[in-house]
């Protein structure tokens, strides 16, 4: 641990222009560009954390890249730094790589996002929180989940807000932190690709002037990603299992906690 808080101290990472990268899924190639402003996190202390999420993520979720929005990496880097504010997750579904899915059964994928939804409040939240009660000293779980239900939908994507409350109990304080999430599904060449965005929100500010801007600004994401979407023929399978869909919804709770754990890893190191 501590040898990652000295990595964590050490590391400044610096990006370059957006630039172009590739996505392997099932053997299909995805382009993608990275966004202006935007660095990968592919070094520590990324690394750490994204083998933190892939422990105690849903077996089927494959997280495929990390990206951390500069000034946010910057504050985070410094060590007063709390929380990670603004970085977003490339994921797919393990079930679904090595299959080509039709524009047909993207339907059927968006059928199962939407019913998942209703059980974040009850079903996801208390799953996510007892893989939080393993993998942490029990000082972090879930609060309040409001979905904010759809906001962009085509043939080859589809887009939902989600507002959650994470609550740390570290050194016997309790804190309060509220995050909204912006998850993602698009269709590309066939594969599933889900783009789960995160940003921490201000409590002393208008809320729903945030929530408006985060919107904004995940729209302008995904634009500038570029991932082009469609399927390179089509294929019909069967329908998808519910239970393969809430993993993703899972997978994207999980992933908003990436901050969190490292401000707990610097608090003990703290001690």
């Amino acid at each position: 641990m501590k040898k990652i808080l000295v990595t964590l101290v050490a590391c400044l990472l610096l990006s370059v222009a957006a630039h172009a990268e590739t996505l392997t899924i099932g053997g299909e190639s995805i382009s993608y560009r990275v966004p202006q402003g935007y660095m990968a996190g592919d070094k520590e202390p990324y690394l750490g954390m994204r083998k933190f999420l892939a422990g105690i993520s849903p077996k089927n979720m494959q997280i495929l890249a990390l990206y951390v929005d500069e000034e946010s990496h910057k504050k985070f880097m410094d060590p007063q730094g709390q929380r990670l504010e603004n970085y977003f997750i490339l994921s797919t579904l393990r079930p679904f790589a090595d299959k080509s899915l039709s524009v047909k059964d993207f339907v059927e994928v968006k059928k199962g996002v939407t019913k998942a939804q209703e059980q974040l409040k009850t079903t996801l939240k208390q799953k996510i929180n007892r893989l939080l009660g393993k993998a942490s000293d029990g000082s972090m779980s879930i609060g309040d989940i409001d979905t904010l239900g759809v906001f962009d939908s085509s043939d080859t994507s589809l887009s939902f807000m989600a507002v959650m409350d994470q609550v740390s109990r570290a050194g016997g304080r309790r804190e309060v932190y509220k995050q909204v999430g912006v998850s993602s599904y698009l269709l590309a060449r066939g594969k599933l690709i889900i783009v789960n965005q995160y940003q921490i929100l201000d409590p002393a500010k208008n809320m729903a002037e945030q929530l408006g801007a985060a919107k904004v600004h995940a729209r302008k994401i995904l634009a500038e990603l570029d991932i082009k979407q469609g399927v390179p023929w089509i294929s019909y399978l069967d329908s998808f299992l519910v239970k393969v869909l809430l993993a993703a919804l899972v997978g994207a709770l999980v992933g908003g906690l990436i901050g969190w754990v490292v401000k707990s890893r610097k608090k003990k190191a703290a001690a």
